[in-house]
């Protein structure tokens, strides 16, 4: 198994109020998107933050594709200028079929600012082993 490449062309970092959720998505297309990594967590505070304290669900997801999920799903989080690498933990690689995800950001300053402040959000509670947002 290897890393899973994917040129993020589209990056959403939005607070669903409706589901009591912030979410990062980033995408291959805007339009078409072939290609969708999603991070999600419960807002603090939320009715959904308190229904998941003591699960397995306490923590942040990753979603791909809309398709397979998982709870506290990474061993590495490196953001680099033009990179982000997620690296999955043994459980995570079971349900994805992937060691992790290799993300080339084609993304303006503006759009990895707001990434980068949207990962120390979906990691202020939990972190992956490691963890360096440069």
């Amino acid at each position: 198994m290897e890393l899973e490449k994917i040129a993020v062309t589209a990056c959403a970092v939005e607070v669903l109020e409706d589901l009591d959720t912030f979410m990062i998505a980033l995408a291959d297309d805007l339009e078409r998107q072939e290609q969708v990594l999603e991070l999600q967590r419960a807002l603090p505070g939320s009715e959904l933050e308190e229904q998941d304290k003591g699960t397995d669900m306490d923590t942040y997801c990753l979603v791909w594709n809309a398709g397979p999920t998982e709870y506290g799903a990474l061993s590495s989080c490196v953001l680099q200028e033009k990179t982000l690498t997620l690296l999955l933990t043994p459980q995570a690689v079971e349900v994805f079929g992937v060691t992790g995800f290799l993300l080339q950001l084609e993304l303006d300053e503006t759009e990895r600012a707001k990434l980068r402040d949207g990962l120390a959000l979906v990691f202020s509670e939990r972190e992956p082993d490691e963890l360096i947002l440069e």
